[in-house]
């Protein structure tokens, strides 16, 4: 598994060229054809494709009642929601981009995104992962657990926490030519690394909420530089 340090940064980098850039604010992200590019897969049904959900509720992203918590960004605008871990259930999401631009080979890149958790999450997970493959065939087959032509980049979550927003980035060298970009909690079960936690700023809490650990991701970049 291809493996760097993460970076936590604040202000922003000059880059030499933009390969991705997703904040999922324009209108054609809800459009049904852009299926093609975005979508939503079950790793445990790879034949099945869902519509991408664009989330985008001042509920999730702000805790206007707690001085505690972060109050600075009422309204972040849209991202996406990703269940990582479900206790009891082999259910997770997984988020599908098909790149305008392939990652070329031996090229240094930067890939960086906002993320939170759910506030009613009560499990945080150790890592998200980014799998890059050259076909979506090759989704199919990792999927599958056959051989499949792709690289990994993971993803510390240690100081992402649902109560603000975090940027975090990571640096690679591309090894191939990879066309298709997978995010999410891309390992079984066993080897994930699961903490309980009880942080909800919420005395009442909705009951089927807790069992589970829900990722929010936003403004998804990749620059080469």
């Amino acid at each position: 598994m291809f493996c760097l340090d993460v970076v936590f940064f604040q202000s922003a980098i000059s880059q030499n060229k933009k390969i991705l850039a997703l904040n999922f604010d324009e209108p054609e992200y809800l459009r049904k054809e852009m299926q093609k590019k975005y979508y939503m897969i079950d790793p445990y049904l790879p034949a099945q494709k869902a519509f991408v959900t664009i989330l985008s509720s001042a509920d999730d992203t702000v805790y206007a009642n707690t001085s505690c918590f972060d109050t600075s960004s009422y309204k972040y605008g849209n991202y996406i929601s990703l269940t990582l871990y479900r206790k009891g259930s082999l259910s997770r999401n997984l988020f599908v981009i098909k790149l305008d631009t392939a990652l070329c080979t031996d090229k240094r890149y930067r890939i960086r995104y906002d993320s939170k958790y759910h506030m009613y999450t009560n499990y945080q997970v150790d890592s998200l992962q980014v799998l890059f493959v050259k076909e979506e065939n090759d989704i199919k087959r990792w999927l599958a657990g056959k051989p499949f032509n792709g690289m990994y980049v993971d993803f510390s979550l240690a100081r992402v926490n649902n109560r603000r927003w975090q940027s975090v980035a990571k640096d690679f060298v591309s090894d191939g030519d990879y066309r298709y970009m997978v995010i999410g909690n891309l390992k079984d079960d066993e080897p994930t690394g699961v903490n309980k936690v009880n942080n909800c700023p919420y005395s009442k809490k909705p009951k089927g909420y807790w069992d589970y650990s829900e990722l929010f991701v936003g403004n998804i970049f990749i620059d080469e530089y």
